[in-house]
């Protein structure tokens, strides 16, 4: 029989059908189990501290959830002031300058294509075909 994997969490209908089944348990009399780890009293115990267990993480799932949000909007604000920043900047000192430059754009004038010389392509197509 193969082993169950422990390194998952179970179905939450499995843990409903457990807890039915240890309520169910409760009104037997007379029920004494061989194995130590059945013992009523000792599963009631262990279902309170998963009870207690399951608080803490609905606790720290609404913390991690309150965190995440704080990120968020510290992100935006900071994204926004950038933005501000830069527009800033353009206002300025120009989209072509070296100030621009310098917070990431590029200046206009690299984006221009370069200008050929056309007296210097006509030499040099004379000179290679001579």
């Amino acid at each position: 029989m193969a082993l169950p994997d422990t390194s998952k969490r179970l179905r939450d209908g499995c843990i409903q059908q457990d807890i039915a089944s240890l309520r169910g348990a409760k009104g037997i009399r007379n029920f004494t189990p061989l194995r130590p780890e059945a013992e009523v009293s000792n599963l009631s115990q262990i279902e309170q501290e998963l009870n207690h267990l399951y608080e803490i993480e609905i606790q720290l799932k609404a913390k991690h959830k309150a965190a995440l949000d704080a990120v968020r909007e510290a992100e935006w604000k900071f994204h926004n002031g950038v933005q501000a920043l830069k527009s800033s900047v353009i206002g300025q000192f120009g989209k072509n300058s070296n100030e621009a430059e310098a917070i990431g754009y590029k200046k206009q004038e690299d984006y221009k294509r370069p200008k050929r010389d056309k007296k210097s392509d006509a030499k040099e197509f004379v000179t290679k075909n001579t």
